[in-house]
């Protein structure tokens, strides 16, 4: 009984990476079409204002996404001063930082890679990785966002399954502030700071078929804790993804004392919008 306890200790650190230093975790690369239309990437970024590597991070994913140049969105998770990001960061069992996970955690990428440019390099071809993947099934999303005054935001959410079978997920609807209240460790505001969700639910389709959320999301209400009646028209954006059902036991950072381990539910739609 103990040699076979030790044969699965050994084959299981043979195939965890490095406890040391940055760590890219690859897509799958057997789903790899490149004839595959392209599709948007979703990237959700964990980190926190007093991360010392984040600030680079934060900068290179902000410049990527300005940059109009790749067809990605993504959600900066500052964990430490809102609940709600640190929810999300929980999903993934996160325990390092920064950390993006891209399209639901299909990939993720765990640290600095060192300079600046490295980091912006490895951020940018992740994205571009991931916009060749295969996807399951044929969803689209619409997301629309209507400001209402008084930090009240219209938000109505329409997923259509498109295929002829059925799809069961989830929905997570993102209320983001673009020029964030929150400061990193160098006193520069994030962009895309995750204030709350409108939407986070299962949903499930039937074949060729439509599902419509619509909700007021007001800044006003509490929100776990928080509230933000300061919020304007010009500075919020929403995302909308949907996430499939199917987990997949995903490895991350491996540090002693620390071992990530989640399940990923990947993300193949996402939609954003700001407001009208």
């Amino acid at each position: 009984m103990k040699k076979i306890v030790t044969i699965i200790i050994v084959l299981f650190f043979m195939f965890i990476p490095s406890a040391y230093g940055i760590q890219k975790i690859d897509i799958h690369k057997d789903i790899i079409s490149k004839n595959q239309n392209e599709h948007t990437v979703f990237v959700e970024y964990a980190t926190t204002t007093w991360c010392s590597q984040c600030p680079d991070a934060s900068k290179a994913l902000y410049e990527l996404y300005d940059s109009s140049q790749y067809p990605f969105f993504y959600v900066s998770l500052v964990s430490d001063v809102n609940p709600n990001a640190k929810i999300r960061t929980k999903d993934y069992q996160t325990v390092a930082i920064p950390t993006i996970y891209v399209d639901g955690g299909r990939s993720l990428f765990v640290g600095n890679s060192g300079s600046y440019q490295e980091i912006k390099d490895t951020y940018q071809e992740m994205i571009l990785e991931n916009t060749n993947q295969a996807v399951e099934q044929d969803i689209s999303i619409e997301t629309k966002g209507q400001w209402l005054d008084d930090a009240q935001i219209k938000i109505d959410v329409t997923i259509t399954n498109n295929d002829n079978t059925f799809f069961y997920g989830k929905i997570r609807t993102y209320v983001n502030e673009i020029n964030s209240r929150w400061l990193d460790e160098q006193g520069n505001p994030y962009h895309h700071a995750l204030l709350d969700f409108a939407f986070n639910e299962n949903i499930f389709l039937p074949k060729k078929s439509s599902k419509s959320f619509s909700t007021i999301w007001d800044g006003k209400e509490d929100h776990n804790g928080l509230t933000f009646e300061d919020i304007t028209k010009d500075n919020i954006m929403i995302l909308s993804s949907v996430f499939h059902w199917a987990p997949h036991i995903r490895l991350g950072y491996v540090g002693f004392p620390y071992l990530q381990l989640f399940f990923a539910h990947y993300a193949y739609y996402v939609d954003g919008v700001t407001l009208t």
